[in-house]
């Protein structure tokens, strides 16, 4: 496995998808995308410093996973689409420095997310969908200054009041509130996770479903 680049492993149902114990990780791996219930969020991520694309669906992971995933070097677009289960999310000083592209999708129990000055900065696209309890703007999102598209369909705020953020942000974004053009967003959004999982295959076990290799 020394020479995978791209790792896709789904596991449907209640079964839990414990990948905490891999001896040998793959330390080229670029992209990683991991669907189904974790035991634990796997530490050994943090080694990956190749990893360009990384995309968490319907984990439940308790644990905060930006710890784990703040210093990778080259990681460019992040995905948590039902992934996590706390209530905060804190984008550390100094972490996802080459970070462009975030989506958070369907975290439930969601209520504040912070970025500190520093973090994220060449976030070009910030997506938040449908996280319902979360009632703010992200506290420090004025820091994102490349920022130029921000989407905050089906969350609990509403406006920018006493928040500076760039004017290409402002511009992009939006709070779609009407029923059926937030259902459209939603699904649009679904449909681009979809697509980049789209050639992975379900198991009854934590198995490896696809992988590609060096040419």
């Amino acid at each position: 496995m020394r020479n995978l680049r791209w790792l896709d492993v789904m596991l449907q149902g209640e079964e839990v998808l414990d990948l905490q114990t891999l001896s040998s990780p793959p330390l080229l791996l670029q992209r990683l995308h991991l669907t189904g219930h974790l035991g634990k969020f796997p530490n050994w991520i943090s080694s990956l410093h190749n990893l360009k694309r990384i995309s968490l669906g319907y984990c439940g992971i308790r644990d905060d996973p930006l710890e784990v995933l703040q210093d990778l070097a080259n990681l460019v677009d992040l995905i948590l689409n039902q992934a996590y289960d706390g209530e905060e999310l804190c984008f550390k000083a100094g972490g996802f420095r080459t970070l462009k592209l975030l989506y958070l999708c369907k975290l439930e129990r969601l209520k504040l997310v912070t970025v500190e000055e520093g973090a994220m900065p060449n976030l070009e696209e910030l997506n938040i969908v449908e996280c319902e309890m979360l009632e703010k703007v992200p506290l420090g999102i004025e820091c994102l200054t490349n920022l130029n598209f921000f989407d905050f369909a089906g969350t609990g705020f509403h406006g920018f009041a006493g928040i500076s953020i760039p004017s290409d942000a402002c511009r992009s974004s939006r709070n779609v509130s009407l029923g059926k053009e937030q259902e459209n967003v939603i699904e649009q959004f679904d449909q681009d996770v979809d697509s980049r999982i789209q050639s992975t295959y379900t198991t009854s076990q934590s198995e490896l479903i696809q992988v590609q290799l060096q040419d």
